[in-house]
């Protein structure tokens, strides 16, 4: 994860394979979430690796509003604001998984 944060971004330990080149090899869907205030992989790092997905298998959702509630990396992935605001991030990320939202779906609520 180190390397994500390097020149080469997304490589192996000796910067020799980058996973970035491999990307659009997926074969798999993706989920790609991003808080507004995340200060370690910002919304915009987010959806520049998630464009390198295969359209079709991958959607991008950030969380946050400009005048609240906003999201963290920790919140996102640690649960912090679970109680607070189930109703975005986690109920999202379920719905998903379980195929209750297809790209039509989050191409309407934004």
């Amino acid at each position: 994860l180190t390397s994500a944060f390097g020149d080469k971004g997304l490589c192996n330990r000796s910067g020799k394979l980058s996973y970035r080149d491999h990307l659009n090899k997926s074969n798999v869907p993706v989920l790609a979430i991003a808080g507004d205030q995340d200060l370690i992989c910002p919304p915009e790092a987010v959806e520049e690796t998630a464009k390198l997905f295969p359209e079709n298998l991958v959607t991008y959702k950030p969380f946050g509003e400009p005048h609240g509630p906003h999201y963290a990396h920790y919140d996102l992935v640690g649960g912090r604001l679970h109680q607070i605001y189930t109703s975005h991030s986690y109920c999202y990320v379920i719905d998903h998984f379980r195929g209750g939202i297809g790209r039509a779906y989050v191409t309407q609520i934004q």
